[in-house]
């Protein structure tokens, strides 16, 4: 689905790690069962990252800002910076929590504000990653509610095809809304693009593929390069 829109995100940039798959991360039988252990995990973790609007008044018919994913081995500065560097561009400007590795990877960047999620701090003015988290929620949700169980070797296609998903909404206007604390603000309203415009842009990059299955039950998508005078 992605194939024909990869590029490197760019301008505002959110990015966020979250552990995807495995066992849970404690028992309710035993909650106490690792308490004093040293940490270990069978999650994997991937790597999201949201390119914001170019600005924060989306205009109408505009659509939802793209989303990028990618399965890492680890959660080292090394690994999180060869993702940075195959996904965004380099005059990006990165907002994430205050994870030490990111704040690593995102040094060659040309910016990078983080908020302190340890001391409560989501929010600082126009800095925070509730889009990335807010993508995080989404893959969970459609694991639960539609995939069921992922193969471990098809994750990245099935990440790919959320991603996809995700910009398949566009801006139609905005509503008050009030918060917990009271305040009135205005919030962005999204709405689905009608199912008969995701085909086009689905086909958009299948000239020139072909889609074959192979041995293990997966999918090959293979790209057919036309040969003249032969």
């Amino acid at each position: 689905m992605l194939t024909a829109s990869i590029h490197r995100l760019s301008g505002t940039v959110e990015i966020d790690v979250m552990m995807f798959g495995g066992a849970p991360r404690r028992d309710p039988s035993n909650p106490d069962a690792r308490k004093g252990k040293q940490g270990h995990t069978t999650k994997t973790p991937v790597v999201v990252i949201i390119e914001r609007p170019n600005s924060r008044d989306p205009v109408e018919n505009e659509p939802e800002p793209k989303a990028m994913a990618m399965l890492i081995p680890n959660q080292t500065a090394a690994a999180l910076s060869a993702a940075l560097d195959g996904m965004t561009e380099r005059d990006a400007h990165v907002m994430s929590d205050s994870a030490a590795s990111i704040a690593v990877a995102a040094s060659g960047h040309i910016a990078h504000d983080t908020v302190n999620h340890g001391a409560t701090e989501f929010v600082r003015g126009i800095v925070h990653a509730n889009s990335a988290e807010g993508y995080n929620d989404r893959v969970r949700r459609t694991v639960v509610g539609v995939f069921h169980h992922i193969n471990c070797a098809h994750t990245a296609r099935y990440l790919d095809e959320i991603s996809w998903r995700w910009r398949q909404r566009i801006h139609v206007g905005r509503s008050p809304r009030q918060t917990r604390k009271g305040r009135i603000v205005l919030r962005n309203i999204w709405e689905r693009v009608p199912p008969v415009e995701h085909m086009g842009k689905l086909l958009r990059g299948a000239l020139g593929r072909e889609m074959r299955r192979t041995k293990n039950g997966s999918v090959d998508i293979l790209v057919i390069q036309p040969v003249f005078g032969i």
